[in-house]
């Protein structure tokens, strides 16, 4: 694991989430709507990290060739983005910073 910035990167063996549990769980009940370009990106992400910084983030994982997908943009709650790993892994980071 790499640190950086308040951005954790793990091995994505270590980074994606187990299965939901037999019979239902979270993923399950997850509802999304939007235009079908933005919700393809959206189903594609495989964890949500929280960071300090969303736009320091986004530099670090430019740095580590990451592909920033989408973002940072503002939401209800602070700041997210995107990001697509070397790997083909996607994840979204968020932060709680308010927008100005």
């Amino acid at each position: 694991m790499s640190r950086s910035a308040g951005v954790s990167i793990l091995p994505r063996e270590r980074a994606v989430p187990p299965p939901p549990p037999e019979g239902g769980g979270f993923h399950e009940r997850t509802q999304m709507s939007g235009p079908a370009a933005e919700l393809d990106v959206l189903r594609k992400v495989a964890a949500t990290n929280a960071v300090q910084d969303v736009e320091e983030a986004g530099r670090v994982l430019a740095e580590m060739s990451a592909d920033i997908v989408a973002g940072p943009l503002p939401t209800p709650v602070g700041r997210n983005l995107i990001a697509r790993h070397p790997d083909g892994a996607v994840y979204e980071y968020a932060d709680r910073r308010a927008t100005v």
